[in-house]
């Protein structure tokens, strides 16, 4: 790689499930500065990919932004591998002045941190601050409270915005403050939020990844990692086919061969990820599709999401605790739609993947 005299700044937006990071990125993504080239690195649980869809196609057309995925929940693993490679192709392709990392909200964020300050993209990154976002309401339920991952996302950062604020009661903001001094978090800076952020609170975010990370010097840097990786290719395809062995940045290159469906499924944990990818030519009817979507919404359901083609447009579809917001989108190339399971949950119905896909397959054709 050919080392600028300039370092290509960096920021890691993490935090767990529909916390709000990809709203966050758009926003910022939506006041970036007009002479700056900004890449975006997208990790997601589960295999199919869908939060790119849901950026910014204004700016992509323009070439002043370019987006980069990589599902599965492979970015913030040890071996880190995968992430040297996606980063390596946005330096090349976009040759940009910032790039956002968007971990998995199911990962620890410390790994992907280690990445950039090691020998290989040091002299070409400076990591500026990272930011997590955290829903305080969450921090009374032990639930989240001593979730490992919950835990690891709040030590990490340099800015936390306490999101979805709106919601708050009046100790929440208080109650966070002393869960984040119990854990060992030491931000330098909290905001407090409703997403998008309004001016106020924009405006000093704007200002504070700018900053450098202070986390860096805590950390030591992850070595390089030389190892080779290698996939299983997946059996000949029926109509409708289950890939769990798929290397996830491949989807955009499914050869169909007459199938109008395939399925991918991840773990991790006690979550497991559903996820269909429907050929390009599939469309939805809108008030089918969106009745589905509502029958989803189970106490095992932790998020789902979608970029889905209907009669009457492109729809984004983003549902997590309780809460539904819809999109109309400029594109995608097909309808991908993921549902995230939490089977920890002992007062919840199993998830019954075959009647869900049932369902959804019979959302397909019409009006």
């Amino acid at each position: 790689m050919k080392i600028s005299t300039k370092k290509i700044n960096v920021n890691v937006i993490t935090g767990f499930l529909g916390v709000g990071k990809t709203s966050l990125i758009k926003t910022l993504l939506q006041h970036k500065p007009d002479n700056e080239t900004w890449a975006v690195l997208v990790n997601e649980f589960g295999q199919v990919g869908i939060d790119a869809s849901l950026m910014s196609a204004k700016d992509k057309a323009a070439g002043e932004l370019l987006i980069k995925q990589v599902p599965g929940g492979c970015l913030c693993c040890a071996a880190g591998l995968p992430t040297q490679v996606a980063i390596s192709q946005l330096i090349q392709q976009a040759k940009p002045d910032r790039i956002l990392i968007e971990p998995t909200g199911l990962g620890h964020p410390k790994q992907i941190i280690q990445t950039l300050c090691n020998e290989y993209f040091s002299p070409v990154l400076q990591l500026d601050s990272v930011i997590t976002l955290i829903d305080a309401t969450k921090v009374a339920d032990e639930k989240y409270a001593l979730n490992d991952t919950f835990i690891q996302q709040a030590r990490v950062a340099d800015v936390v915005i306490a999101s979805k604020s709106e919601t708050y009661g009046d100790n929440d903001l208080s109650s966070l403050s002393d869960w984040l001094s119990v854990i060992g978090a030491f931000p330098q800076h909290t905001i407090a939020g409703t997403l998008p952020l309004q001016t106020e609170a924009l405006t000093q975010l704007q200002n504070l990844i700018c900053h450098p990370s202070t986390f860096t010097s805590r950390i030591a840097a992850k070595p390089i990692q030389t190892q080779r990786t290698s996939f299983v290719a997946p059996q000949a395809p029926g109509l409708f086919t289950d890939n769990n062995l798929v290397e996830p940045t491949l989807l955009a290159d499914i050869d169909w061969q007459g199938e109008m469906m395939q399925y991918f499924t991840h773990q991790q944990q006690e979550y497991v990820s559903h996820g269909w990818v429907f050929a390009p030519e599939v469309s939805f009817g809108f008030d089918r599709f969106m009745t589905w979507v509502k029958s989803q919404q189970h106490a095992n359901v932790v998020r789902l999401k979608g970029a889905v083609i209907t009669y009457d447009g492109i729809l984004g579809v983003n549902w997590v605790d309780s809460d539904l917001c819809l999109s109309e989108l400029d594109e995608t190339f097909d309808s991908r739609v993921e549902i995230i399971v939490n089977e920890s949950n002992p007062c919840a119905q199993p998830f019954d993947k075959a009647q869900v896909e049932q369902a959804l397959l019979g959302c397909i054709g019409g009006h």
